[in-house]
C-alpha cells in the first residue's frame, strides 16, 4: 500500500509541475507577452465581432474536439464505477471519508 501511495505521489507532483511549467512558458512565448498582456487583451464576446475562423483552424479545432473525446474516454478510472485503478485507491485508503475525499481530489485535479 505505501509503494502505491509513493507511485501516485509522485506521479501527482510530476504531472502538476509539467502543467505549471507549461503554463509559465506559454505565457512567456512571445505572441503571449506574459500573463499581464494576457489577461489585459481584449477578448471576443457575443457583442462584439470576432473575426471568421478560417476552415483549417476549424478542422483543427474539430479534431482536437476529437482527441480529447477520445482521451477522456480511454483513461484509466474514466469507465463506469472507476473501474480498478480508482477502486485500488478507494480500498487503500483508511475510512470511507478518506476515499471519498480522495476520489474528489482526484478528479479536481484531473
Amino acid at each position: 500500500m505505501s509503494a502505491v501511495l509513493w507511485t501516485d505521489f509522485l506521479m501527482f507532483a510530476v504531472a502538476m509541475g509539467g502543467s505549471i511549467a507549461a503554463a509559465v512558458y506559454v505565457l512567456n512565448l512571445d505572441g503571449v507577452g506574459g500573463s499581464a498582456a494576457y489577461w489585459h487583451t481584449p477578448r471576443c464576446s457575443r457583442s462584439s465581432r470576432c473575426s471568421p475562423i478560417g476552415a483549417r483552424n476549424a478542422a483543427a479545432g474539430v479534431h482536437h474536439s476529437l482527441v480529447v473525446q477520445w482521451w477522456s474516454v480511454w483513461y484509466p478510472g474514466s469507465e463506469p464505477g472507476g473501474g480498478g485503478y480508482i477502486a485500488q485507491r478507494m480500498l487503500a485508503a483508511k475510512n470511507e471519508t478518506h476515499a471519498t475525499g480522495a476520489t474528489l481530489l482526484f478528479n479536481i485535479a484531473h
